[in-house]
């Protein structure tokens, strides 16, 4: 509540403030929307699976697999920036000859170790 005693000299303050508070809640609102990115993948007659790097101690991402406008799968992982603990995988055999969009919502730099292969990379 704020309680003003002197309409003038106190409303004056509030309204001088105003714009830093519109300010400082509009760059919490945009840090809070998450950040999606899209990575398109076409799955080739050797490929059967997209495979993704996961490290531990990394931030969970939310990954979404989409065929065609339609989602095909949505789950979270651990998302390796560089050097990943192991690799999990998305059997993706039905779609050979198509594009698959993998989209993450999270760290803009994850995306770079996602890709199609046709076998799952035991170890690091």
């Amino acid at each position: 509540m704020i309680c003003l005693n002197h309409p003038k000299k106190d409303g004056a303050k509030l309204v001088r403030y105003l714009p830093a508070v519109a300010l400082i809640f509009s760059v919490l609102a945009i840090a809070a929307m998450a950040q999606v990115i899209e990575k398109q993948i076409r799955i080739k007659d050797a490929d059967r699976y997209i495979i993704f790097p996961v490290k531990d101690s990394d931030r969970r991402v939310t990954v979404r697999i989409v065929s065609a406008g339609a989602s095909i799968d949505r789950f979270e992982i651990s998302l390796a920036v560089v050097e990943p603990d192991y690799w999990v995988f998305f059997d993706a055999s039905r779609y050979r000859g198509k594009i698959l969009t993998v989209q993450l919502e999270g760290d803009a730099g994850k995306a770079n170790l996602v890709r199609s292969a046709g076998k799952v990379p035991c170890g690091k």
